[in-house]
């Protein structure tokens, strides 16, 4: 208990020297005062202290006290916001709506506080690279996008800058959070095939393209998605059928075509995202499946992709501006307001019905009976 509270203080620390709670032109307080305003013992926060001394972030000056040194002073790391990405570059938040909508109202929200963001791509480092390489450009805060690693965003959080998550729940760590409500999003699209007289129902379940630990894994944000599938399913008295495929795009056709060819074939298929719904649509279609009446197919994003001239996929539509607009103020609160309540904001999630969906082609049958095809999930 005694390194926690002593990791906890060293953070909370440097949370209020960005804030500008001390300064380079006054002294800290004696041991035994912050000992009593942060309710440590003195023991501990001579550890924090000590440590904080080493790393260059106080100085002693004889007869005079500890001082905040210059460089990590407010305003000595600038007003420039990091924007962490998984990726290797960041050329990829142009790509779509999502994520480019996101981080430019992100971006738009702290500038009219005066900060700017910069991209700071980790794919490729080491773990244990990637707490220096953030420390060496000198941030005012961290903005960790899509980063779904618990390990690596404790070591951020150890840095002692204001940090937040995007798209990832990091609050069971510790980590002020903006995310959607993906578990409702699968679950409303789920219960809009149900009505529709759905029966035979199946969610894709892809695995990653690169290795956590040296294998494939699942998006903990595609299980959230996926548990909406489960407590649809399993509410309507139906068994889940999750099928898994690899994430490659010629092995996503390769899982439908065997999907489709089976002697009972879904007629609803419930994707994670919208890239993936596209493609399952235009390989029934190329199969010679009409969608939606052979195949209804429910996507995730709401991106506005066309599976056909015209013909809109039926999607989970995000709320882009909500989630935005949550994320700068989680943000800004960390950075101005050091040591405030651990927050997070969930953004809506809702289908949006366009063309892909309709009622089944042919008599639905209670007891689905799938051979050759993945036994039932189990439900959680």
């Amino acid at each position: 208990m005694g390194r926690l509270l002593h990791r906890d203080l060293k953070e909370r620390l440097v949370r209020h020297i960005a804030a500008g709670s001390y300064g380079p032109d006054q002294p800290l307080p004696k041991i035994a005062d912050l000992a009593a305003i942060f309710g440590a013992s003195t023991k501990t926060v001579q550890k924090a202290i000590h440590e904080l001394s080493a790393e260059g972030v106080l100085s002693a000056r004889r007869g005079k006290g500890l001082f905040v040194c210059p460089a990590h002073a407010r305003g000595g790391r600038g007003r420039c916001i990091g924007l962490l990405l998984s990726k290797r570059d960041a050329s990829y938040l142009e790509r779509s709506p999502w994520p480019r909508e996101v981080v430019r109202r992100l971006c738009a929200e702290v500038q009219r506080r005066g900060y700017r963001v910069r991209p700071c791509p980790l794919g490729g480092l080491s773990p244990l690279a990637v707490a220096d390489h953030v420390r060496r450009r000198r941030f005012a805060g961290l903005v960790a996008f899509e980063i779904e690693n618990d390990t690596l965003l404790q070591d951020l959080r150890e840095l002692g800058l204001p940090l937040i998550s995007v798209d990832y729940d990091a609050f069971h760590v510790g980590i002020p959070s903006a995310v959607f409500d993906n578990a409702f999003g699968t679950f409303a699209a789920t219960k809009h095939l149900l009505s529709l007289g759905h029966r035979d129902i199946v969610a894709l379940r892809p695995w990653l393209e690169f290795g956590h630990g040296g294998r494939r894994y699942l998006s903990p944000i595609d299980d959230q998605r996926l548990l909406g599938f489960r407590l649809a399913m399993q509410d309507a008295g139906l068994p889940v059928f999750i099928d898994e495929h690899p994430h490659e795009e010629s092995r996503l056709r390769e899982e439908v075509r065997r999907l489709l060819a089976g002697s009972r074939p879904p007629s609803a298929i419930v994707c994670v995202a919208d890239e993936k719904a596209l493609l399952v649509a235009r390989t029934a279609i190329e199969l010679g499946r009409h969608v939606p009446r052979d195949l209804s197919v429910v996507g995730f994003g709401d991106l506005g992709l066309e599976y056909a001239p015209g013909r809109r996929l039926t999607s989970v539509r995000l709320d882009f501006a909500e989630m935005a607009r949550r994320a700068a103020e989680l943000l800004l609160g960390e950075m101005e307001h050091p040591g405030a309540e651990l927050r997070r904001h969930v953004a809506p999630a809702e289908l949006a019905v366009h063309d892909s969906t309709g009622e089944p082609g042919r008599a639905a049958a209670a007891g689905p009976d799938r051979a050759g095809q993945p036994e039932a999930d189990e439900v959680l």
